[in-house]
């Protein structure tokens, strides 16, 4: 694999998890977890939004 090199980072905000047969953020925390670490991120409710937000302590 070829090396990755950034100018500048990009700050992340949150990843929001959206799947028609996830009706809990705990769910949808554990889904996420199928794909990737999830250390560190948190329930963020966004009012209006079926989907699940999740974002570090700092978002």
């Amino acid at each position: 694999m070829d090396p990755v090199t950034a100018d500048a980072w990009l700050r992340f905000g949150g990843i929001r998890v959206y799947l028609s047969d996830t009706t809990s953020a705990e769910s949808a925390l554990a889904r996420l977890r199928d794909f990737t670490a999830t250390d560190g991120l948190s329930y963020s409710p966004s009012p209006n939004s079926p989907s699940f937000r999740f974002a570090t302590a700092d978002s």
